[in-house]
Order: structure tokens, then C-alpha cells, then sequence
């Protein structure tokens, strides 16, 4: 009984480690990441100086199955509690949708892309 307990103990110390080691990894491939995405938005005819935030994720789920798809949120100063999304994947970024309002006409926001 006490060393089933001993292997338990040390499956799941070795478990938290690996999801420790890949958010570490993430953290830092975060930086690149947000660099693609203010080079992604500036290419689009955004003036960085109009959002008020720009958020890089990529979920614990893409960390443990080595995949590269991270979420990028973007609010901007005129419209505050609205959040255009974005979606990085196998190398590049499309526009996935807006959160943080009520559903409105995709032509009554001011940042929409034009597809």
C-alpha cells in the first residue's frame, strides 16, 4: 500500500511538472507571439497606438499537444468591452469573430476586417 502511494505521488509530481514546463515554454514563445500579432495588425492598417490591449494566449491543451494555435484578442480605445478575435494556426492569423456585446451587424463594429 505504501509504495502504490509512493508511485501516485510521483505520477502526479511528474505530471504538474510537464504542464509547469510547457506554460513556462509558452511564456516565452508569448513574446514572439505578440510581436506576430502587432506586425499582423499593423499589415491590416491598424495603428497600434489605437488599441487599448492586445492579449496572446495559447491554451493549456495546445501547450500538451505541441500544437502552435494561440488566441489573440484585441480591444480598442473607441470601443471599450469589445473584443475582436483572431486565430494563429499552422503560421497564420484569421479573424474568428467579436465578443463582449450583444450581437450586432458585423458592419456596426468599427475594426472588423473586410472579408
Amino acid at each position: 500500500m505504501k509504495k502504490r502511494n509512493i508511485v501516485i505521488g510521483i505520477i502526479i509530481i511528474a505530471v504538474i511538472a510537464v504542464i509547469v514546463l510547457l506554460l513556462s515554454l509558452s511564456t516565452k514563445d508569448n513574446q514572439s507571439m505578440e510581436s506576430i500579432a502587432n506586425d499582423y495588425l499593423v499589415a491590416q492598417g491598424v495603428e497600434i497606438s489605437e488599441t487599448k490591449d492586445i492579449i496572446v494566449k495559447k491554451s493549456i491543451k495546445s501547450s500538451l499537444l505541441f500544437s502552435d494555435e494561440w488566441t489573440i484578442s484585441v480591444e480598442y480605445h473607441d470601443e471599450p468591452g469589445i473584443f475582436y478575435m483572431y486565430l494563429y494556426k499552422d503560421g497564420k492569423i484569421e479573424f474568428t469573430g467579436v465578443a463582449g456585446s450583444e450581437s450586432k451587424d458585423r458592419s456596426e463594429y468599427n475594426h472588423c476586417p473586410i472579408s
